[in-house]
């Protein structure tokens, strides 16, 4: 996974962005932390959620990489969800398309302008918000741009929402900018400012020529004080060469975010490697969001960073992998942890963590991807009874001749009653086009009946 062109699997939107060369769906990110169970967002206010797509490397009128944002209008029961394809050349979005804009990409979500309707922000040449309202996503306005291209895929990365300074409206940040609230649609943000979390051709350390390349971005309150934090996943390169991988804090404030803060660094026994891909989330119900990671390294695990009230504590570390009590079989030798999601699927008011499981076996199915649910008890362990394994085999999941590609993977409340329903992608080698299955949460976890599966729509197919 190359760390600046795919965007982390997280979840509170449906996102299912296809990203990068294997045109496969990413899941959009969640505006804050899983302290609960995480509702989708209701661009159109009529009280069902909604599912972002996009496809950032789509052609657009003949334009290869233009790219473009789809957005699935939450269904009624039954029904198939309706479809509005957005590019740059919609009426209202500021700009054309044009080659190699890469529009739609990083995909994050919040009510900007508190007018009660979810509003969209996505990544190109620049930041651009897509309004909710009534009647769905309509008009644009640019977030913030600049000469050297702060907001693009390639140079600013992913994108986060959250309150970073704690005046009530939503920030966004990436790994180089962060823009301050409240966003107008005539003014865009009220400020922006720099950080640095992606260090590009310029070290962060002179002396001693250190790069940073940021892999993932998360926010979450880890250190238990009101104000939403920024973390990342980060390499370090030091004379061009590969170095050690950080896990770094950025703590919220009435001023906004802090400078960066180096919590782990590098793989030994007491500091072990942080993986590729964050979430966040309270899993042991201290009230300090803790960051569950995703490491594909070797047979793969799953790494939770506890947190107290100095933010992430490197101290307490905990690791979940295939031979850990209770996960359920079967074993794979590559492939376990690519991707990782917290919600509560059950509704019992204590996390769970969905992990892809992209080469597992599936009846007799060699080398087929499911979905590894590890029930949480409210201890932060991630070992409780009830583990479960997702495939594309469950009774009820409408797929016929493909399976699911669980590197795309998101937990959220679509329905809004309370439990957390499984997003995942479907394998894009098979004749039928890429996309996305929703399964439920019930009280018993994560269940195939009532799932349904929709393709990712182009420009041009929308339904």
């Amino acid at each position: 996974m190359s760390p600046v062109r795919w965007t982390a699997v997280v979840a509170a939107v449906v996102a299912l962005a296809v990203g990068g060369f294997l045109g496969l769906p990413t899941l959009l990110r969640d505006t804050e932390s899983a302290s609960a169970v995480r509702p989708a967002p209701d661009f159109d206010g009529d009280g069902r959620g909604d599912l972002v797509m996009s496809d950032e490397d789509g052609k657009v009128d003949g334009l290869n990489q233009a790219g473009y944002v789809a957005v699935a209008y939450g269904p009624k029961p039954g029904r198939t969800p309706k479809t509005q394809v957005i590019t740059k050349n919609s009426a209202g979005v500021p700009g054309h398309a044009d080659a190699q804009d890469f529009f739609g990409s990083s995909p994050v979500w919040g009510d900007l302008d508190d007018d009660g309707y979810t509003d969209l922000v996505v990544g190109s040449d620049r930041a651009t918000v897509l309004w909710g309202g009534p009647r769905g996503l309509s008009g644009g306005t640019v977030l913030a741009a600049g000469t050297s291209g702060e907001w693009s895929e390639y140079s600013f990365g992913q994108l986060v929402m959250g309150d970073f300074d704690g005046d009530g409206h939503q920030d966004i940040a990436g790994p180089r900018l962060v823009a301050y609230g409240p966003v107008t649609r005539t003014g865009g943000a009220a400020r922006t400012d720099r950080i640095t979390l992606d260090s590009g051709e310029h070290p962060v350390d002179e002396a001693e020529e250190e790069y940073w390349e940021t892999y993932d971005i998360a926010v979450g309150d880890a250190d238990g004080d009101g104000f939403t934090d920024l973390l990342a996943v980060a390499s370090v390169d030091y004379d061009g060469e590969p170095g050690d991988a950080l896990l770094l804090f950025l703590k919220g404030g009435s001023d906004g975010l802090k400078a960066p803060v180096t919590v782990m660094k590098g793989e030994r026994k007491d500091r072990p490697d942080i993986g590729h891909e964050i979430e966040t989330g309270d899993l042991d119900r201290d009230g300090y969001d803790d960051i569950v990671s995703a490491d594909s390294s070797g047979r793969g695990s799953v790494k939770v960073v506890y947190g107290n009230a100095d933010g992430p504590d490197p101290g307490r570390i905990m690791t979940v992998d295939q031979k850990t009590p209770g996960v359920p079989g079967p074993e794979t030798s590559v492939g376990f942890a690519e991707s990782v999601a917290v919600g509560d699927v059950d509704g019992d008011g204590d996390l769970d963590v969905a992990v892809g499981d992209m080469y597992a076996d599936v009846g007799k199915q060699k080398d087929a991807s499911r979905v590894v649910v590890l029930k949480g008890d409210g201890s932060g362990k991630l070992t409780a009874p009830g583990a479960q394994s997702i495939h594309h085999a469950l009774p009820g999941v409408p797929l016929d001749g493909t399976t699911f590609n669980a590197r795309y993977l998101a937990l959220l409340d679509t329905d809004f009653d309370g439990r957390a329903e499984m997003v995942v992608g479907t394998d894009p080698w098979s004749a039928r086009p890429a996309g996305y299955c929703v399964l439920p949460g019930t009280s018993k976890g994560i269940t195939g009946k009532g799932s349904y599966c929709v393709p990712v729509p182009r420009p041009g197919h929308a339904s």
